[in-house]
């Protein structure tokens, strides 16, 4: 907009404008503010605790919790009734984000996390 202004618009569900926030309006402010691009986000690629499956041919962010295990650091999804659903994301750590065209990723695989929250 003129003078340099912007206007973020995000969906009215309670996840939807979580996922909407943390994914693409606070990495926009932080790389407003004078933040360089990759410190600004920390992303993870962690073995999958269960299967997921997407439901079409667009990416999907999906709701992840850390799991510490024997074998390290992990993420599982976590079970969510839709976008409405607070109580899901209230406990999710973050997302998991599945490529466009993906149908399936297995237990054990690498995902791309990114953690809502501090990560130590």
């Amino acid at each position: 907009l003129p003078d340099n202004r912007h206007i973020f618009g995000l969906p009215g569900n309670p996840l939807s404008v979580l996922t909407g926030f943390y994914e693409l309006v606070a990495p926009a402010i932080r790389l407003m503010s004078g933040f360089d691009g990759p410190s600004s986000r920390k992303v993870l690629y962690l073995p999958l605790v269960r299967s997921i499956a997407s439901k079409g041919p667009r990416a999907n962010f999906l709701l992840g919790k850390l799991v510490w295990s024997n074998k390290g650091l992990r993420v599982t999804p976590v079970k969510s009734c839709g976008s409405a659903d607070l109580s899901a994301g209230a406990k999710a750590d973050g997302v998991i984000l599945v490529q466009r065209d993906v149908r399936e990723i297995s237990a054990g695989e690498l995902v791309r996390f990114t953690p809502w929250r501090t990560v130590q």
